[in-house]
């Protein structure tokens, strides 16, 4: 499915997109355009992320036999 919408004129100067590369996306929804511009890649490691909470953890246990 191919196609654009137009995005009214008062979402094109919200704040929240103040740190995005502008492109075509910004007048009409153009998703391969702002990913194309705006994401970065990640090089970092896996230090960030936290682990299993005890309840994921309980039902990790619960489901194991399913697998």
């Amino acid at each position: 499915m191919e196609g654009t919408v137009t995005i009214p004129q008062g979402a094109r100067h919200e704040q929240s997109w103040r740190d995005f590369k502008s492109g075509d996306w910004c007048s009409s929804i153009e998703i391969r355009d702002f990913v194309a511009r705006n994401v970065v890649p990640y090089t970092g490691d896996e230090s960030f992320l936290a682990g299993p909470t005890k309840r994921t953890s309980a039902v990790w246990e619960v489901l194991q036999p399913y697998f």
